[in-house]
């Protein structure tokens, strides 16, 4: 027993696991964008030919075979993203067609220009030497373990911590997530999903080329057909059974190593139990990781709907929450008018305060005897762009309250009665990022703006969320109206009314101040 257990097992698990973890880091981020891509499987496999034929071309040289691997591996990904991102194809049968054309490709290559039959085997390979770690070369366990191993395997141990850095840390990482949940509010917040996928299709497209090629220059010295025998699909397993986390990923990655490995010992000993039992050690593993990765994912789900009432998303109105943009709006709507000969005071906007901006500039052109024409709107934007830096006024600490919300697990969206155009220029005027939002919901993209409830229908289907669920923030009773309609809870903020203008609404609650409805948010989300 051993010659079965002892710490040489982990040394081999760390081995073993390697591939696997590579090309798992590459569907992890896949994953997070929502592309269910099997294709690692045949991904790894033309890294693991392309690898060996690279290394046998440049005389031995082993990093030429990593790349010509990455590089081929990359193109076959590109191809995969094109049918089934592109063209909208089944991404199941996109990936399985990936997987069969890999296989039936190198089988093809290797009778056709290299005349050999089932493998491949350069004359030399002059692989990277092992590191031995200066600090740990004489600590017995950990010298084992750790001092000696191949370069790649620090390098997946290395990815880990990076594939956390970029998902948790980075603007790209926010927006693979935001793509991945919704990719409708990632649009609307100007995220390309297709083009975010894309990127996250050739990124593992390259992990999977290097992962097969460490499987066939480093660990065998050769190819040989099919030779990767599903550690794609072990690869997109541990994925799931990681929960798309990075650490847990890789620990799961480590499970099928010693796994393996334990079956390879038992295989060499000896000892009674048949090969093909023992072959099926890893795979027996991954069901099982699959089963609990389900029983866990069900008793979440579970959870959710238990707690379907809560607050899960916040609704910001734009002007009068999240800024204070319609004095300088209306001066600017003003000056566009008076160009079409309506000079109109101020006090006449005031009742359309929540409208949409067609009603809002309409009404008031016509009651004027003119007739409105979409031109007034575009008019007023343009000055309205020109002037609102340093005159739009924020309100001090909205931007800090918003990250709370999020780092609370609130999502949130803006729903304004604006064209998307008039959001963006304000958002912009008060240091405001569109990344702080999961979704922004303006004018023209609803049929019919506040106070029908269609901005707000529109936000919590974006968000994936029941509108029960949601609490919108307004400062006009036309944006409570059709908060209420459409079934939010909804907070009435006095920026500039009174609390007698909201009685006929009747809001869940008031607030003084936008800054000042967190509190009341967080005691009430449960």
């Amino acid at each position: 027993m051993n010659e079965i257990f002892n710490i040489n097992i982990l040394s081999s698990m760390l081995r073993i696991s390697t591939p696997v973890t590579l090309a798992a880091m590459g569907g992890l981020l896949c994953q997070k964008a929502g592309v269910f891509n099997i294709a690692l499987d045949g991904m790894m496999l033309i890294g693991a030919f392309f690898g060996i034929v690279g290394v046998h071309f440049s005389g031995g040289n082993i990093m030429a075979g990593y790349l010509l691997a990455m590089a081929c591996a990359m193109l076959v990904s590109m191809l995969y993203g094109l049918v089934g991102i592109k063209l909208k194809a089944n991404l199941v049968y996109t990936g399985l067609a990936i997987n069969m054309l890999s296989l039936g490709l190198t089988s093809f290559i290797l009778n056709a220009f290299f005349n050999m039959a089932g493998s491949l085997r350069p004359a030399a390979i002059h692989t990277i030497p092992k590191l031995v770690i200066p600090v740990i070369r004489d600590i017995p366990v950990l010298a084992q373990l750790f001092s000696g191993q191949d370069m790649m395997v620090y390098a997946a141990f290395i990815l880990v911590f990076v594939m956390w850095i970029v998902i948790s840390k980075t603007r790209f990482g926010l927006a693979v997530a935001s793509v991945g949940e919704h990719p409708d509010a990632a649009r609307t917040s100007g995220i390309h999903p297709d083009r975010i996928q894309m990127i996250t299709i050739l990124i593992s497209g390259a992990l999977c080329g290097l992962a097969g090629a460490h499987l066939s220059c480093d660990i065998v010295s050769e190819f040989s057909e099919n030779m990767v025998q599903g550690r794609g699909f072990t690869a997109f397993t541990v994925v799931a059974f990681g929960n798309a986390n990075p650490f847990l990923t890789f620990l799961a990655s480590l499970l099928f190593g010693i796994t393996s490995a334990l079956g390879t010992r038992i295989d060499i000993a000896a000892i009674g139990i048949p090969s093909s039992l023992i072959n099926t050690f890893p795979y027996l593993m991954c069901i099982a990781a699959l089963v609990f990765s389900a029983s866990v994912s069900k008793r979440r789900s579970r959870q959710l709907f238990a707690q379907k009432d809560q607050i899960r998303a916040v609704v910001f109105d734009m002007d009068g929450v999240l800024c204070k943009s319609e004095k300088t709006f209306i001066a600017a709507i003003r000056q566009a008018l008076l160009e079409y000969g309506v000079d109109a005071e101020e006090e006449e906007f005031r009742a359309m305060s929540g409208a949409s901006d067609d009603l809002f500039i309409g009404a008031v052109a016509e009651k004027h005897g003119v007739s409105y024409q979409s031109a007034m709107k575009e008019r007023a934007y343009t000055i309205y762009e020109k002037t609102a830096e340093g005159n739009v006024e924020s309100f001090q600490g909205m931007e800090r309250v918003i990250g709370r919300l999020r780092e609370k697990g609130l999502k949130t969206a803006v729903a304004s009665s604006a064209d998307r155009r008039k959001v963006s220029i304000s958002l912009k005027a008060v240091g405001l990022g569109e990344e702080l939002f999961d979704a922004i919901i303006s004018a023209d993209q609803v049929s019919e703006a506040k106070p029908a409830p269609d901005l707000f229908i529109k936000a919590a289907e974006v968000l994936n969320v029941t509108p029960e669920c949601c609490v919108a923030l307004d400062d006009s009773p036309l944006g409570i109206h059709g908060a209420k309609e459409a079934g939010m809870k909804t907070i009435a903020v006095l920026t500039d009314r009174q609390k007698e203008e909201f009685q006929e609404e009747k809001p869940t609650c008031y607030c003084p101040v936008p800054t000042e409805c967190y509190r009341w948010i967080m005691k009430n989300r449960a």
